[in-house]
């Protein structure tokens, strides 16, 4: 997903949705990582999909990267997360 397939989606332009966030205190970089975020975090809860697996599912090239924004945005690791969250059914 891009600032502009978004915008274009809610039939805005880029820089209108660009000036939205700001006006609720947030960015497009600030929503994507939190429904990247989101997203991973119930597939490691729900799934038992490889870490790689759920790093290209929420849209990152490679695993390495997947963890590094993981961890900055949750303290700790995808598998430190899964290890502490029983999976759901």
């Amino acid at each position: 997903m891009t600032l502009e397939v978004a915008a274009r989606d809610l039939t805005v332009s880029p820089r209108s949705l660009q000036e939205y966030l700001h006006l609720a205190g947030t960015s497009w970089r600030a929503e994507l990582a939190s429904a990247r975020d989101g997203l991973a975090i119930e597939l490691l809860r729900s799934s038992s999909l490889p870490v790689s697996a759920i790093a290209y599912r929420v849209g990152f090239s490679d695993a390495r990267s997947f963890r590094r924004a993981f961890r900055r945005q949750n303290g700790c690791s995808p598998d430190e997360y899964r290890r502490g969250v029983p999976l759901l059914d």
